[in-house]
């Protein structure tokens, strides 16, 4: 039997893949007719989204994903010597997705904008609105149509590659973890697929048609 580690260590982007890996592993569960782990789809999808929202914004400090007040601290500190101030506490999800799709910040610090279309912005906010609904649970019943969730699914994937993958945006010191990635990225997007095709009865030659 493997020694247990005593120590659980990860990063950014290590915490960004694993948790896309997860996501994964559930969508395989769904796929097999688990529907009520859709919960931990949505959830672990959003955390592989907001990591990679913040490794896209990263550039050398933590100013782009920080509160504005941690921020300045931040800057302050670095402009005149001082040690790095340990509080800070990062931007919520909104703002995130804000900065990445700002034109102007993401040139000023040399990484490429997220550009999502009308669909694809509702599904990153809707994916949002579902993790937080299920995260911070109210005393209630709550039913969510599961039809319309590979969609949300699979446009946050597309996010996500173009952060991870197809921007430059990431940077990548480990080949073996982008490869990670990639996998990740391309079995979710099949599955994903898959599983939209299932709930809505659609063939792909009926795909084709439409």
């Amino acid at each position: 039997m493997k020694p247990l580690d005593d120590w659980l260590r990860t990063n950014q982007l290590t915490d960004s893949v694993e948790s896309l890996e997860m996501t994964l592993q559930v969508a395989s569960d769904v796929s097999k007719g688990q529907t009520q782990q859709w919960k931990w789809l949505i959830v672990s999808l959003h955390n592989a989204l907001q990591g990679f929202l913040v490794c896209s914004l990263f550039a050398g400090n933590p100013v782009n994903v920080l509160v504005e007040k941690h921020a300045k601290e931040w800057i302050e500190a670095a402009n005149n010597g001082k040690p790095l101030p340990k509080r800070r506490r990062l931007l919520h999800f909104k703002a995130l997705l804000r900065n990445a799709e700002d034109g102007s910040l993401m040139m000023k610090i040399g990484r490429k904008p997220l550009c999502l279309d009308k669909e694809q912005r509702l599904s990153v906010l809707g994916l949002h609105k579902y993790r937080n609904e299920l995260v911070h649970f109210l005393p209630m019943s709550r039913s969510i149509d599961a039809r319309g969730l590979p969609e949300i699914a699979t446009h946050c994937v597309e996010a996500i590659k173009f952060l991870a993958l197809d921007s430059g945006n990431t940077v990548w010191m480990d080949r073996d973890l982008q490869l990670r990635c990639e996998t990740a990225v391309e079995c979710l997007l099949v599955l994903l697929g898959q599983l939209d095709r299932r709930y809505n009865r659609l063939e792909p030659d009926q795909l084709i048609r439409q």
